[in-house]
């Protein structure tokens, strides 16, 4: 068990913490774990990966060029959640509005460029495959970003 305030590990029965005083709580069943912390550090250097990957193949086209963004701030973060600084989680949010951003303006992109010419204004219609896709890709955001805010909001404390 370890003291929510300072980090120091205790004595499984500790009522405080022997380095900085803070009242040790003893939760009914398991204790808030970091499993999750572990689980964003690998989700986000497996994400760092496949954006190295998709930056050496095009590296110049907007594909490659959000995936060089991608990468720098996914390495930036996880830094950051690695040694408990307490910007990891914002930079987490930061990430993934970064990735639904990506997501609608590539969408975007493709679709006016594939847009018949003819077409006296911008609005195009996309394949009912793309805008599923982009939903899909959108929620999932959406749920990462709510997840993460709840996960590290309880946690904030552990980050200095």
């Amino acid at each position: 068990m370890f003291c929510t305030q300072c980090g120091r590990e205790l004595p499984n029965d500790a009522k405080f913490c022997d380095k900085c005083g803070t009242p040790i709580y003893q939760a009914q069943g398991s204790p808030i774990g970091m499993n999750w912390h572990i689980a964003m550090q690998v989700i986000l250097i497996l994400g760092a990966v496949l954006n190295l990957f998709n930056a050496l193949v095009d590296p110049l086209s907007l594909s490659g060029l959000f995936s060089i963004v991608l990468l720098i701030l996914e390495i930036i973060t996880i830094i950051a959640l690695h040694t408990r600084k307490k910007i990891g989680p914002l930079l987490i949010l930061i990430l993934y509005t970064t990735i639904a951003i990506d997501y609608v303006s590539i969408y975007v992109v493709h679709g006016v460029l594939n847009a018949d010419v003819s077409m006296s204004s911008v609005l195009f219609m996309p394949s009912m495959e793309e805008t599923a896709y982009l939903a899909g890709a959108l929620i999932a955001c959406v749920i990462m970003i709510v997840v993460n805010k709840i996960y590290y909001g309880k946690r904030m404390h552990l980050f200095s």
